[in-house]
């Protein structure tokens, strides 16, 4: 099998759901870490990235990027989609597939609001925070549950795990560090949770030495 590498910040950020593909495929993979480097003056030094930025071979530089082999892939839904149909985790069909996709892209749509939470100007976090915890999770995790509900488990799609169950579990576990009991009025989405942190291969990795439990966010965001 070709080798694998991932570069990614030293963060959860992006990285964490394909750093979670990765390891329920039961992939070999490397890591090229960068770390943000604060300033005298407050501000943060991305120099670790961009000094190299150019010289990896990508057609389009960014992170995260993944290295399979001689091909050299950046994107992260990119990196997601070819590692699931590489494990199996892509759908069984077209019409599976399709809702898979779809549910990657409404991920992508809860990311970002939380996103612009982390990164916001810290005068705004505050109340961005209140809104984001007392309106817009509450409205999105309902939305995901009424949808979850519909095909009974213990899977987003039914019996099979698919790999936007990875990349949800992984959203659901900052949801949680953000608001403790944010799925408690969702408890098939508790549930999910628990039964993913109960599979082997995800198991194993949150006890191993490659696991980063913190920061979800860059140093430069107002919630890590």
């Amino acid at each position: 099998m070709s080798k694998l590498t991932l570069g990614y910040w030293s963060i959860r950020g992006l990285g964490q759901p394909i750093r979670l593909v990765l390891e329920y495929g039961g992939l070999e993979y490397t890591e090229d870490l960068y770390t943000l480097q604060k300033k005298e003056d407050g501000s943060w030094d991305r120099g670790m990235w961009m000094d190299v930025k150019y010289s990896k071979g990508l057609d389009f530089p960014n992170l995260p990027y993944l290295y399979d082999g001689e091909m050299k892939i950046s994107q992260t839904n990119a990196i997601i989609l070819h590692l699931a149909e590489k494990i199996g985790i892509a759908g069984k069909d077209p019409s599976e597939r399709a809702l898979a996709h779809m549910l990657l892209c409404q991920s992508q749509d809860v990311r970002s609001k939380y996103v612009q939470m982390s990164y916001c100007r810290p005068a705004n976090f505050e109340s961005l925070k209140t809104e984001v915890v007392s309106q817009f999770l509450p409205a999105k995790l309902k939305e995901l549950a009424a949808f979850f509900d519909k095909y009974e488990g213990p899977y987003f799609l039914g019996k099979a795990l698919t790999y936007p169950d990875l990349v949800f579990y992984d959203l659901f576990d900052q949801f949680v560090n953000l608001s403790p009991g944010c799925l408690d009025e969702v408890p098939s989405l508790k549930a999910f949770v628990h039964h993913m942190e109960s599979l082997p291969a995800i198991a194993a990795y949150k006890k191993s030495e490659k696991f980063i439990d913190h920061p979800y966010n860059n140093l430069s965001a107002n919630f890590l």
